[in-house]
């Protein structure tokens, strides 16, 4: 994993605007996407004198070239929030505030406004507690290429950043630099226009604003905030306040996001925990763990957090003796409440910046798990899952010789359940089932998870997902078992739980927690 690129490898104290003051130059060529890095820009469309490339690693959409985004001086950098009266861009940012309050509590503070807010952050914050930090003001708008990160500055507890972070020349680099504002785990706010509904390849009917360089989507976004070192991301499409009935509000297709997050502290070294739930599993257990704890990944510390559910097969005795391991967490349920219940716990247990669930079964190959961290590690990704499908054998769905109906009949069931999947919630897997989950453990914020059984695979990838981590997928080796080496899927019983978390999953708007207690229902079905 050497060479990757790091959060730490952001210089801090840099030009905060990442190149807005390269005015003098009409266009610049970008060699290498900003996010991942990755030099594979590949041409999507044009517009007029606009280019634009995707990027084929992380998906991220950009000029390319790019123009010139000019000064603070420039007349476009006085204009107010999408040129709303300014009646409405203080409904606009009263609406905002009343959601930094659900998100971080009615604490008050000090807050900065930068961006197209037009200064009303600054102007209504004050009936929410916050007292505005005036030290970038002109015109009674905050000129969108400034920001002082000199010493003696006093920080601030919230941060407004409106309508600009598709516009400077280093994103990751202009976030990274609010750190310098912020108070440890202060509150940042970003409105943005992009979004994956309102992709730019869909607007080029009304036309593409030159200064809009970048177009983020969800995915795009949460890596562009965890590489620039924030944490507990939250996306919420942006609601139209209705002009008919004060107060009323509804989502708007395409109309962006607000995203809300936290100043992370910065770690010493990445690390991984490893999720095994254990029942019955006396014949693979041991070997696993041996497995587990002789596995080395480069720059990373890993902690394995056993969940055993009161195995009759003495599966316990054997977890007993790594109780004392330093790397290893076990969890001893008292009775056994299915997969799902004890992933779910040790969810509740995990400290490892990434996540991985690993079975005890040894069905899947532990030597996968650099491929697998590797979209993470290098910000192409936030949710990957590890195919059965793929690679040189392209089929290593179950193969049973001695029960080839047993074989048949579950291999057509995953392709049911694999459409059912992609067709209900507009998704291209080939393989939502596997065991092999790895993400960053900041993509659960917010969510909370309900399933017990072989369901909650399910839950977990569908709620991701609409939360807007949608996986890739990374061909894996596989090997399964029969059910005389101990599979416990039911033939019966598993099926119509699936069924039945995915019809409510389908029918539910997915709701999103937050720290202070307030549930916003986000309506992402058939997204």
């Amino acid at each position: 994993m050497d060479g990757h690129l790091t959060r730490a490898a952001v210089p801090a104290g840099s030009d905060v605007a990442g190149g807005l003051h390269e005015a003098s130059a009409p266009t610049r060529m970008l060699a290498a996407c900003p996010l991942c890095a990755s030099p594979r820009l590949h041409y999507a469309f044009s517009q007029g004198p606009l280019r634009f490339a995707r990027c084929s690693d992380c998906r991220l959409l950009l000029q390319n070239p790019q123009f010139g985004v000019a000064s603070g001086s420039d007349p476009e950098s006085k204009r107010p929030w999408r040129d709303l009266p300014d009646e409405r861009e203080r409904a606009w940012a009263r609406n905002d505030l009343e959601q930094v309050g659900h998100y971080r509590g009615r604490n008050g503070g000090r807050l900065l406004e930068l961006g197209f807010g037009g200064g009303a952050y600054a102007e209504q914050g004050a009936s929410f507690g916050y007292e505005p930090d005036r030290s970038r003001i002109g015109d009674g708008v905050f000129a969108r290429d400034e920001m002082d990160t000199s010493e003696g500055v006093s920080p601030v507890d919230v941060c407004v950043v409106a309508d600009l972070i598709e516009r400077v020349g280093d994103p990751v680099r202009f976030l990274h630099d609010l750190h310098h504002r912020l108070v440890p785990g202060g509150t940042l706010l970003l409105t943005t226009r992009s979004s994956r509904r309102g992709d730019a390849a869909r607007q080029t009917a009304t036309g593409l604003e030159p200064s809009r360089r970048f177009h983020f989507d969800e995915s795009t976004l949460a890596n562009l905030f965890y590489r620039a070192g924030y944490e507990h991301v939250l996306m919420f499409p942006r609601r139209h306040l209705s002009p008919v009935a004060p107060g009323e509000t509804r989502p708007v297709s395409g109309a962006g996001f607000l995203v809300f997050a936290r100043v992370a502290a910065e770690a010493a070294r990445q690390s991984l925990s490893v999720i095994v739930p254990a029942y019955n599993e006396a014949a693979t257990f041991e070997p696993l763990m041996e497995r587990l704890l002789a596995k080395q990944l480069p720059g990373m510390d890993v902690d394995i957090i056993v969940v055993e559910s009161n195995s009759n097969d003495g599966t316990r005795e054997l977890a007993i003796k790594y109780d004392s391991h330093p790397r290893v967490e076990l969890i001893f349920e008292d009775r056994p409440a299915g997969k799902g219940h004890a992933v779910r716990r040790a969810l509740r247990q995990a400290k490892g910046e990434f996540i991985l669930i690993q079975d005890a079964d040894l069905e899947y190959d532990i030597e996968d798990y650099d491929g697998l961290l590797e979209p993470l590690l290098s910000y192409r990704a936030c949710f990957v899952l590890g195919a059965r499908h793929g690679g040189q054998n392209r089929w290593k769905m179950r193969r049973f010789a001695e029960a080839p109906a047993v074989s048949f009949t579950m291999n057509a069931g995953h392709w049911v359940f694999t459409t059912l999947v992609n067709v209900l919630f507009g998704l291209r897997l080939r393989d939502p089932f596997t065991m092999f989950k790895v993400f960053r453990r900041d993509c659960l914020f917010g969510l909370e998870f309900h399933c017990n059984r072989f369901d909650f695979d399910y839950e977990l990838l569908i709620k991701l997902a609409r939360k807007g981590y949608v996986p890739i997928e990374i061909p894996v080796n596989y090997r399964s078992r029969s059910y005389a080496e101990g599979k416990k899927v039911s033939f019966i019983r598993d099926p119509l739980t699936w069924l039945r978390a995915l019809a409510q999953l389908r029918v539910e708007p997915l709701r999103l927690l937050e720290n202070a207690g307030a549930v916003h229902a986000l309506d992402t079905r058939g997204s």
